[in-house]
C-alpha cells in the first residue's frame, strides 16, 4: 500500500490538470495525456487550450456542469452538446447522465413512508425509465462506432455498460493500434471479467511508462478490494480521493467501509 500511495503523491507532483472534452471534468495527467476520472474518455489538453480551440464546446460543457446537481437539467443541457457532436463518445456520456438520473430516483425512495407509498412508486417508475434510456444511449453509441480510436473506445465502454463482454472484446482488439488506450482498456476489461490479478499486473506494466493515467489506481484499489484486501484498498482509494473527483471512486470507498475486513 505504501508504494502505491507514494506513486500517487509522485504523480500529483509531476502532473497538470487536463480537461475532458466530453464531460468537462478536469483530471491530473502527465505529459499531456490521461483519462478522465468521471467518464473515462481520453484527455489531452488543458482548459485554456480547449477554450481556444473550441470556445463553443467549452461554454456548453461549463453550462452542463452547472446543471449537474439536477440530473434532468443536466440531461437537457447535454442534449445541446449531442446535437453539435453526435458521435459515439458523446452519446455514451449521455448514457451516463441517464444512469445518474436513475440512481437519483432510487436514492429518493423512502421505505418509511406510510400508506401505499405512491411517491416511491413514481420514483421507481422514473428510475426504470431513465435506466432504459441509458441502455438505449449505450446501444446507440455502439451503433455509431467508426474507425477513430476515440469512437471505438467509447463503443468498448458502452458494451461493458450493456454487459456485453463479447462485443467489448471485439472492440478492445480494435484498439491495439493505440498502445496507451489499449493498455488502459485491457485493465478495465480484466476488471469487468473478474480477472483481478490481471488488473494489477497490467496496471503495474502500464505504470512502467512515464505517462500512465492516474485512474489506474482506482482499478488497483478495486482489485485489491475484490481480493479481500480491504484495508489496503481503502488506503489507496482515500489517497486517490485527495487528487481526483470520481463517482466510481466515491462508491468504492463507501463499499469498502461497509465491508471492511482485516488484510
Amino acid at each position: 500500500m505504501d508504494r502505491y500511495i507514494a506513486l500517487i503523491k509522485n504523480f500529483m507532483h509531476n502532473s497538470s490538470l487536463m480537461i475532458c472534452p466530453v464531460c468537462g471534468s478536469e483530471t491530473p495527467a502527465i505529459n499531456g495525456k490521461g483519462i478522465c476520472a468521471v467518464c473515462e474518455n481520453a484527455i489531452s489538453m488543458p482548459k485554456n487550450e480547449l477554450e481556444g480551440k473550441d470556445a463553443e464546446l467549452a461554454e456548453m460543457l461549463a453550462y452542463y456542469r452547472d446543471k449537474l446537481p439536477s440530473p434532468y437539467d443536466a440531461i437537457e443541457a447535454y442534449n445541446a452538446i449531442l446535437e453539435k457532436y453526435p458521435s459515439s463518445r458523446y452519446i455514451y456520456m449521455q448514457g451516463l447522465n441517464y444512469i445518474k438520473a436513475s440512481n437519483s430516483e432510487i436514492e429518493s425512495i423512502d421505505y418509511s413512508l406510510s400508506g401505499f407509498m405512491e411517491e416511491n412508486a413514481a420514483h421507481n417508475d422514473k428510475a426504470i425509465e431513465s435506466y432504459t434510456k441509458a441502455r438505449e444511449s449505450f446501444a446507440n453509441a455502439l451503433a455509431s462506432v467508426d474507425e477513430a480510436i476515440d469512437s471505438i473506445y467509447a463503443g468498448f465502454l458502452s458494451a461493458l455498460k450493456l454487459k456485453d463482454a463479447k462485443q467489448a472484446k471485439l472492440l478492445l482488439d480494435r484498439l491495439s493500434a493505440d498502445s496507451y488506450i489499449y493498455s488502459y482498456a485491457s485493465v478495465i476489461f480484466d476488471s469487468f471479467t473478474g480477472n483481478f490479478d490481471g488488473v494489477i499486473s497490467k496496471a503495474e506494466k502500464m505504470m512502467d511508462s512515464k505517462d500512465y493515467p492516474i485512474t489506474l489506481f482506482y482499478y488497483i484499489a478495486l482489485a485489491l478490494f475484490k481480493k479481500g484486501r480491504h484495508a489496503q484498498a481503502l488506503g489507496i482509494a482515500k489517497e486517490l480521493g485527495k487528487s481526483i473527483s470520481s463517482p466510481n471512486l466515491e462508491a468504492l470507498i463507501g463499499y469498502i467501509k461497509k465491508q471492511q475486513s482485516p488484510d
